[in-house]
């Protein structure tokens, strides 16, 4: 076998178990939710945004919603709908969470909003753009190769891994943060091949419909403000 056989070839699939499936689909939409249900209620009621304690109990309450058992749980129609949100995904929105609770904290995390402008996250984010247009393309078998299918091979992980840290280390500025921002994706990696969550696919845990499509929206936005300010 050649170097681009061993790159193309894709090994048997190491799937979670049914129950980590089942834990990671109600904890990555409790998450998401809980996310989802701040900015509502910081954008509809005002008085919110400067309350920490009503915030945290509707995130709360929403979260713990996810986890009721059977049909009266959110997450049972959005598994059904969607699965399981990546990996990456759960982890910005959790990010996000502790950003719009305690800004102190998130500062110190780089998980403000001024982290989301440096170099290495627009690349990351850009990355994450042209891998789910390359996925699109590969669903409607129009690549030489199975993209989707070579994510269950071992060695995908670690391509993926070296793709996202070779930006990170070239544009991330020595500051607070840059540790966090650049080990996100590896990190990520590594508990999909502690847990093999949430498919056992490595694209499924950094790379998720809803998280591709706001991953374009943040890259045009910032491309936009890029064209105003020059033009």
């Amino acid at each position: 076998m050649n170097w681009l056989d061993a790159v193309r070839a894709t090994d048997t699939a190491l799937m979670p178990t049914l129950v980590a499936q089942q834990i990671w689909l109600h904890l990555g939409w409790s998450v998401v939710l809980a996310w989802l249900a701040l900015v509502v209620v910081q954008c509809v009621w005002p008085s919110a945004r400067s309350s920490t304690r009503l915030s945290a109990i509707v995130a709360l309450a929403v979260g713990l919603w996810a986890w009721v058992p059977g049909t009266a749980s959110p997450a049972y129609w959005l598994g059904l709908a969607f699965q399981a949100p990546s990996i990456v995904a759960v982890l910005l929105c959790a990010g996000a969470v502790v950003r719009r609770l305690h800004p102190g904290v998130a500062h110190k995390l780089a998980l403000d909003d001024g982290a989301w402008r440096t170099g290495d996250v627009m690349a990351l984010c850009v990355l994450g753009v042209l891998a789910g247009w390359a996925l699109l393309l590969d669903s409607f078998a129009l690549l030489p190769l199975q993209l989707y299918a070579w994510g269950f091979s071992p060695l995908a992980v670690g391509v993926i891994a070296l793709a996202a840290l070779l930006p990170a280390t070239l544009l991330a500025p020595r500051g607070t943060g840059w540790v966090g921002r650049v080990a996100v994706v590896p990190a990520v990696l590594l508990l999909l091949v502690a847990a093999h969550l949430p498919t056992g696919n490595a694209w499924d845990a950094v790379l998720d419909p809803w998280l591709w499509l706001v991953l374009q929206f943040h890259v045009g936005r910032l491309l936009w403000k890029n064209y105003k300010n020059n033009s």
